[in-house]
């Protein structure tokens, strides 16, 4: 057990005396209850404040995505027709549209529809990050064992499913202050807590400065000095294999999350 420990300081001697015989059960179990625990935990500290607001967020960018697209499909003279047809059925009710927007938003953030949705989220976020984790570790797995078996190292698919478990067990780190940073501040996502670059003034919104986590940093790290033990290369050459996936990843998350903020202003 004290590899799981020694692995985030020391996984030269981990991989080292792993490399004729690597058992990935231990860390799998430890991923799997962490992950679990710590994502359905998670959701259960973030403030009403923060729901609050990322429901009037949720709402305003539905509506203006709603008048983009209608303009888009229809034109600007049928939605202007459609808001004033809107406005005087609402008129009509006694009231406004305005009103009616923050009646939906005070419908939605109740007392008891926030809790409903803490619990929601506590049951939802580990299934999610389960899967993304599963994903990650199967794709990481084959993309090792291509690189590996490229050289002249023979090793099963399997090996290096047990190799991508252990270098990413810093994902713990990562989910353990994901839930300590929420218990303290009750924010909904503080991934920039977590992410250096995202330290720097100006950069704390910036996708792809949030998107590069401590975590991250690393497992790439482990990764690196594991295969450096493994196939016998250079720091700089196992340094290029263990990056590119995670440039990849990084590139496609951060191009999403910079995607769906301009969709939604």
């Amino acid at each position: 057990m004290h590899d799981l420990l020694r692995v985030f300081i020391d996984p030269g001697t981990v991989f080292s005396s792993m490399k004729d015989d690597i058992k990935g059960v231990q860390p799998l179990l430890v991923l799997l209850l962490c992950v679990v625990v710590f994502t359905g935990a998670q959701p259960l500290f973030i403030s009403d404040q923060a729901l609050i607001e990322q429901t009037e967020e949720t709402v305003d960018s539905g509506l203006g995505m709603f008048n983009r697209i209608g303009k888009a499909l229809l034109g600007e003279e049928a939605m202007e027709e459609i808001k004033r047809e809107v406005s005087a059925a609402a008129e009509a009710e006694g009231t406004t549209v305005d009103e009616l927007k923050e009646q939906a938003i005070a419908d939605q953030t109740s007392p008891e529809q926030l809790q409903i949705i803490r619990i929601t989220s506590a049951i939802f976020s580990p299934v999610g990050a389960l899967i993304w984790l599963g994903l990650g570790v199967l794709i990481l797995a084959t993309y090792f064992n291509f690189a590996g078996t490229s050289g002249e190292t023979r090793r099963p698919w399997a090996d290096w499913f047990a190799f991508t478990l252990w270098s990413m067990m810093p994902v713990l780190v990562h989910y353990l202050l994901y839930l300590v940073v929420t218990i303290v501040t009750g924010e909904i996502s503080p991934r920039s807590y977590l992410a250096p670059l995202a330290w720097l003034p100006g950069l704390q919104e910036n996708a792809f400065a949030v998107n590069l986590t401590i975590g991250m940093i690393w497992a790439i790290w482990i990764q690196t000095v594991g295969l450096h033990r493994w196939l016998d290369r250079s720091i700089p050459v196992c340094l290029s294999i263990a990056l590119v996936p995670w440039v990849i990843q990084w590139l496609i998350a951060s191009g999403i999350a910079e995607l769906t903020k301009a969709i939604g202003n």
